[in-house]
C-alpha cells in the first residue's frame, strides 16, 4: 500500500506491492498528525473495499481511495472520501460506498467518541 500526501489537506492510499509506504511531494513535507489520522481513515476504507472486492470477483491493483479534510480550530472538521476504481462497474458505486461506510475508522470517526487523558505514574499533591 501507499499513501502519498497530494496537498496539505489531502491524500491518496492506493494499492502497492511491498511494505507501506508513505511519500511526500518534496521532503520540507512532514507527516503530519492530521496525516496520519486521513491516513488511517483511507488504509481502512481501501482494506474493506479490497477484500470485498475480492469476494465479489473485483480487481483491486487500481483500487485508490483519496482522503481529503478541512481544518477548523487546529482539528479536522470534516473528511471526503472518493473512490477511484476503474473496474468498478458504474452499477455497483451506491454498494461500494455502504461498504467503505463499515470502515471501522469511518464508524469511530463518526461517532465522534469520547477520549479520557490521564497522566500515568505522577500523583497529584495533597491538597
Amino acid at each position: 500500500m501507499r499513501i502519498s500526501l497530494t496537498s496539505p489537506l489531502a491524500l491518496r492510499v492506493a494499492s502497492a506491492p511491498g511494505p507501506l509506504v508513505v511519500e511526500a511531494p518534496d521532503a520540507t513535507r512532514g507527516y503530519e498528525p492530521l496525516d496520519m489520522l486521513a491516513s488511517a481513515l483511507g488504509t481502512c476504507t481501501h482494506a474493506i473495499l479490497a477484500s470485498w472486492g475480492e469476494r465479489e470477483g473485483l480487481r483491486a491493483e487500481a483500487l485508490a481511495v483519496d482522503v481529503a479534510w478541512t481544518v477548523v480550530d487546529h482539528r479536522a472538521a470534516s473528511y471526503a472520501v472518493t473512490i477511484d476504481w476503474p473496474a468498478l462497474a458504474p452499477g455497483r458505486a451506491r454498494v461500494a460506498e455502504r461498504v467503505a461506510a463499515t470502515c471501522p475508522v469511518h464508524r469511530t470517526l463518526a461517532a465522534a467518541v469520547p477520549i479520557t487523558v490521564a497522566v500515568a505514574g505522577v500523583r497529584e499533591a495533597a491538597a
